[in-house]
């Protein structure tokens, strides 16, 4: 039947190629190339079309055996979970635990708020709530677990909450040096560079969620730690208790819940496990009422024997059935058991040796997330989550990028190193600025006369180069590659410099053209293309918006570049940064991308010392290019030339396509331990 489908779609557009052939004869000779390009673009939809319906298919397949392994699943869980109840209550009279008294801990786990899927204050409104108002709870210690809270003044906060009620807790502290060497996770989707290919597009946008969440996961389960807290609190709390209890943070348990949870457990001791249904509030004062009347259908809670094997899996991120996929090796069945089944989540583990060793107990309440639409609707509050996830992440980034980010100042050249050459009695520099001088009375480059104003500390130059800025930006943003735009950015910033020669209208007029630019970069077809392609054009698409994002200092913008640009790498040069011959030209764009990168408190050198290495091309640009790079990939001097080693000497301009700031020696951040040249 797709096979069908397929051809009688295929035959459509073939019909219609002809169609606008026929249409075309009359209009000269030119019909036959028509016909056979409509023909070609027919079969290129066709095979658009074929590749979304052999996923259809390959999804069909993979979900029908699925639903078998998970019915053989449910008959084994049935058939075992009898025989494993009946022989751990025959072996349980034998064991060290059987005599211990029924004690327990209960742990609640304080992470980070996560707007907007919960109310920004919840975590201290809802801490206030439980020391307030939970009963004290017979033969049951309460302790807490600080779980890496990225804000030093909300965990202060909640610790002197829990400090004035006497509460013990286990901090778990958020390390933002650790969290700094955490990458993305851009394996185990169908082609390299994924998120940027028309591939991705052909994804439901549900599943590109997903896939940007896989991205994401290597520092969700850093940040979040979901598992990881649950099962620091089980080691601490399997030394302290016969049964513990490693519960979320908003949990809440009521007298009669606690009495309902005591009486199960201790009717059948035997058992490792006990699943505790929970009900979601969206009231919080509705569990003060003697009686609540609570739907109990929510993803429960478990509780542990202290001497049970399982852990929750430390691999399983927030969003994606964390608790979930221990209930799964226990043979836990529900509503959850059809839950992440995305194609970029691993594939379930087996049965646990202790599956079927699990009871219901009572049933435990989950406070309100200050977002009652989420609390009422679970499609909303999945998506809430995941988005949530990503922009906690996003922020902290923005706090390393912060620290280190100085918008004020120029991207590709250092001021200080400018003015030591300024000032510099060796003839290396002292020529290339008197080079510099004779060619800004003939040219009108605005980065030329904005390194002019600044050798000369004349207003002139500055004047000069104001006016041909004025003629740049006068054009059409659309279309092109703008390879000098990181360089003009700089002149325009020397420029606005007090005292300024760029005037209100000016610098309004000159932002409209970046953001006009950047819109068609992001929005038109021609951008798309380039941002999809896998050469330089797309690292050079990436350097075009990261520069115009620094300008604007619009962290979240350069940060999302970045992203990509980490992505890009990779498929570009390999995991391991092993590549062919790489064409400087697309090398020159990543020494930018990696300067920026390293503003932000990241690191892109790493994965570029290979590539640099291996760069192919003219002789003299490859020489420009082991300079720039220099400062940060050890090694790239030495292996050059030694009439190559000193950047005085070098071509001082190349054409403007190539990449290379003119006069690009002047400002050049020397490479660490290196001697300046004589010339």
């Amino acid at each position: 039947m797709a096979g069908f489908r397929l051809r009688r779609r295929w035959l459509a557009a073939a019909g219609a190629a002809v169609l606008a052939a026929l249409l075309a004869w009359p209009l000269g000779a030119g019909w036959a190339g028509t016909a056979v390009a409509a023909l070609a673009g027919a079969t290129a939809v066709t095979a658009g079309v074929a590749t979304v319906e052999l996923r259809r298919l390959r999804a069909r397949t993979a979900a029908t055996e699925r639903r078998l392994g998970e019915l053989q699943a449910r008959i084994e869980v049935v058939s075992r979970t009898a025989a494993a109840q009946a022989q751990a209550a025959w072996e349980y009279p034998e064991l060290d635990v059987a005599g211990e008294p029924d004690s327990f801990v209960l742990y609640r786990i304080i992470g980070n708020d996560l707007p907007p899927r919960h109310h920004v204050r919840q975590t201290l409104a809802n801490l206030r709530f439980i020391l307030a108002h939970e009963p004290r709870l017979p033969n049951c210690q309460k302790r807490w677990v600080l779980n890496r809270i990225v804000s030093p003044q909300v965990e202060q906060q909640v610790i002197d909450l829990l400090t004035e009620y006497e509460m013990p807790y286990l901090r778990i502290p958020f390390d933002m040096d650790e969290y700094r060497r955490i990458g993305w996770r851009f394996d185990g989707f169908p082609v390299p560079g994924f998120t940027y290919r028309p591939e991705f597009l052909t994804y439901s946008p549900l599943q590109r969620e997903w896939a940007l969440d896989h991205v994401y996961h290597d520092k969700n389960l850093y940040v979040m730690n979901n598992n990881g807290a649950r099962n620091a609190a089980l080691e601490q709390g399997r030394t302290l208790a016969k049964w513990v209890l490693p519960w979320d943070g908003n949990c809440f348990v009521t007298e009669q819940a606690w009495a309902q949870i005591v009486a199960a457990v201790t009717a059948r001791p035997y058992l490792k496990y006990f699943t505790v249904p929970m009900a979601r509030v969206v009231d919080n004062e509705v569990l003060l009422r003697p009686d609540p009347e609570l739907d109990c259908s929510e993803e429960p809670q478990l509780l542990f024997r202290r001497d049970a094997k399982e852990r929750f899996d430390p691999n399983a991120r927030y969003g994606r059935c964390p608790k979930v996929e221990l209930f799964w090796r226990l043979g836990i069945t529900g509503k959850w058991d059809n839950w992440c089944r995305g194609p970029w989540d691993p594939p379930r583990a087996g049965l646990s040796i202790e599956a079927g060793q699990v009871g219901e107990a009572g049933w435990v309440a989950r406070l309100s997330s200050g977002e009652p639409a989420a609390e009422r609707d679970y499609r909303d509050r999945a998506a809430r989550r995941s988005q949530a996830i990503r922009a906690r992440i996003d922020q902290i980034d923005g706090q390393i990028a912060a620290a280190t980010f100085r918008p004020s100042d120029p991207f590709t050249l250092d001021l200080d190193a400018l003015e030591q050459q300024r000032q510099s009695p060796e003839p290396g520099p002292r020529r290339v600025v008197s080079e510099l001088l004779e060619t800004a009375e003939r040219s009108r480059d605005p980065v030329v006369a904005a390194l002019a104003g600044v050798v000369t500390r004349e207003r002139q130059w500055f004047e000069r180069g104001a006016a041909a800025l004025r003629e740049r930006y006068r054009g059409s943003p659309r279309g092109g590659r703008q390879p000098a735009l990181p360089f003009l950015l700089d002149a325009a910033m020397l420029f606005a410099k007090p005292p300024s020669v760029l005037d209100y209208d000016d610098m309004k007029q000159w932002c409209a053209w970046l953001r006009a630019r950047r819109a068609w970069l992001q929005e038109s077809a021609e951008g798309a293309a380039r941002r999809a392609a896998l050469d330089h054009r797309g690292t050079w698409y990436d350097v075009e918006l990261a520069a115009i994002a620094a300008y604007f200092a619009d962290l979240p913008g350069l940060l999302a570049v970045l992203r990509r640009a980490h992505e890009r790498v990779r498929q570009q040069f390999g995991v391991d940064g092993v590549p062919a011959p790489v064409e400087v030209g697309n090398l020159l764009g990543w020494v930018l991308l990696a300067r920026w990168a390293e503003r932000a408190g990241q690191d892109l050198w790493s994965p570029l010392g290979k590539p640099l290495a291996a760069a192919t091309g003219d002789p003299e640009q490859r020489a420009v290019l082991a300079h720039l790079a220099a400062g940060a990939v050890p090694g790239l001097l030495a292996a050059l030339d030694p009439a190559h080693r000193d950047p005085y000497q070098l071509r001082q301009v190349f054409d403007d396509p190539v990449g290379i700031r003119p006069f690009w020696s002047l400002g050049l951040r020397p490479a660490p331990g290196a001697a300046p040249a004589a010339g």
